[in-house]
Order: C-alpha cells, then structure tokens, then sequence
C-alpha cells in the first residue's frame, strides 16, 4: 500500500469542512429543513447524518496517517458537498423558501467556500502522484507515523 503526503492546509481545509458539515446538520434541524418530515423523528435523522459524518471523521484520520486511498475518499467528500450546498443554495434562491423548505444555504456557502478549494488540492494531489507513478515520498508515512 502506498502512501501519500498531504500538506497542512490540505488537513486544514478538510478539518475546517468537516465543522461546516457539523454545523450544516445543526442548520437543517434549527431550519425544520423539508427532508427531515419524510423520518420518523428527527432522531432517525440525526443518526443517519452521524454516520454520514463518522464516515469522512475516519477518512481524515486516514489522511493524517498518510493513506494513499483516502485522498481519493477526501476527493469524493469534496465533490459530494460541493454538489449538495449548490442544491441548498439554488433551491432556497428559486423556491423562496428557507425555514421548513430548504434549510442548510447559509453554511452551504461556507461548505462551498471551503470543499471547492479542498477538492482543487486533493485533486492536484492525486495528479502528481499518477504524473510521476509515486508519491515521492522518501520512507514518510504521512503525519501520524
């Protein structure tokens, strides 16, 4: 398994995501956010979105151990909240609609302000490596050795 160097500003961009998403959640609930009627209770919503957290808390993880394979997770992350604060945005913005409508457009900007720049460096990252067959590293696991 290879592993892969990610700068400091990359671990902060992600950490800095990560808090937005968190809040993002926050957001939803306060926002009686439309999709939250179609659980059972806002407990069931609240832990699927836990696991839908959890899951980039351990690519971070992974990202600060160095592995390889979780720039490309970190890239998914990325994109997935790119794509989902611009249809926060857009349907508050054409629907009109915040409170019990489309509820999480304001920390979607600060999602959309901070995965865009994350997936440019994660992305850049995973290009270098496929450019020179490595990820030149000379015996560094990463961070957390």
């Amino acid at each position: 398994m290879k592993n892969a160097s990610v700068d400091k500003v990359t671990l902060r961009l992600f950490a800095v995501l990560l808090a937005f998403h968190a809040l993002h959640v926050f957001e939803e609930v306060r926002g009686h956010f439309w999709l939250i009627a179609h659980f059972p209770s806002v407990d069931w919503y609240l832990a699927g979105n836990a696991v839908l957290f959890a899951a980039p808390v351990v690519v971070f993880l992974f990202l600060l151990a160095g592995r390889d394979w979780a720039v490309t997770l970190g890239i998914v992350y990325a994109a997935l909240n790119s794509l989902q604060a611009c249809g926060h945005i857009v349907a508050t913005i054409v629907t009109g609609r915040y409170f019990g409508g489309f509820a999480g457009a304001a920390t979607g900007l600060g999602i959309l302000g901070v995965s865009v720049p994350l997936l440019a460096r994660l992305w850049e990252r995973r290009a270098q490596e496929n450019l020179t067959g490595s990820t030149g590293l000379t015996g560094s696991t990463g961070i957390i050795s």
